[in-house]
């Protein structure tokens, strides 16, 4: 059994295998649908919230564990004396590893709290390297310097096919948002130095098809490709597209197709797609 214990939010995009496999700590985050509550993971699956989503009179709230839900979780591993790494969502987009920082100060634990810059399978890379190097007794320092690495070869493109939930969440301007709905414009951002970087803007689907074509070309141009991840929004049908033509282009490289999140499926809305790889 590691002395290390990794710990991560629900906004990671993990198998159940994975999670069970190496023992990781999966703290839920909170959702607020026309004023119900659920637990991320818990009694609500990514599934589910997207059908929840569609019916929604409102936009959906999201919000980070509580102090105490990660006081708990320290405490725990803590007692059974185990240093702790706690990896999290990027702080421009949640408050989540604030808390968990805050959460590292009152508790009885060793704990090391990072920000992975990322989330979704960009933040699960690092935490099933950095859980993988503690099952096979990798120190701390090692494990952080990994996890850095990780993070620098990065990339993470998403593509909103319509922009009403960011307009929503106060992510674009209103005026910006008005005009965009009358054109119909659809972007794709690159998630770079915890900011969303437009990289494309197109009116058709069309147009976000062929820049992830273009994309997934240039992974043979990689020769350390080590994964790829595929996270949607109601949109199952089109990644497994994209995953057929990676395994084409890269049949060596494994490839994580999954629902997102409700954190990003909020913020995102229905049909978004990302392709994530390091």
């Amino acid at each position: 059994m590691s002395k290390i214990q990794i710990v991560t939010d629900s906004s990671v995009r993990l198998s159940d295998e994975e999670i069970e496999k190496y023992h990781i700590e999966v703290v839920p985050l909170r959702i607020e649908v026309d004023g119900k509550n659920y637990i991320d993971g818990i009694d609500i699956t990514p599934t589910e919230f997207v059908e929840k989503m569609k019916e929604a009179k409102n936009l959906p709230k999201t919000s980070q564990p509580s102090l105490g839900d990660f006081v708990g979780v320290y405490s725990k591993y803590a007692s059974q004396d185990k240093t702790i790494l706690s990896i999290h969502m990027l702080s421009s987009l949640s408050g989540t590893v604030n808390v968990a920082r805050e959460a590292a100060k009152i508790s009885h634990g060793d704990v090391t709290v990072v920000d992975s810059d990322f989330t979704d399978r960009a933040q699960g890379f690092q935490v099933l390297k950095a859980a993988e190097m503690a099952e096979n007794g990798a120190t701390m320092d090692e494990i952080l310097k990994e996890i850095e690495q990780i993070k620098n070869e990065t990339g993470l493109y998403l593509a909103f096919p319509t922009l009403t939930n960011l307009i929503k969440g106060g992510r674009i301007s209103r005026v910006t948002g008005m005009m965009s709905t009358l054109i119909r414009l659809k972007l794709i951002i690159q998630l770079k130095d915890q900011e969303l970087v437009p990289v494309k803007k197109t009116r058709s689907m069309r147009g976000i098809e062929q820049y992830f074509d273009e994309l997934i070309n240039k992974f043979t141009q990689i020769p350390d490709l080590h994964a790829v991840g595929l996270s949607h929004v109601d949109a199952y049908d089109y990644g497994k597209e994209l995953e057929e033509k990676i395994h084409a282009l890269r049949p060596e490289v494994p490839v994580f197709l999954s629902e997102t999140g409700p954190v990003i499926a909020t913020h995102t809305g229905e049909k978004a797609m990302a392709v994530i790889y390091y």
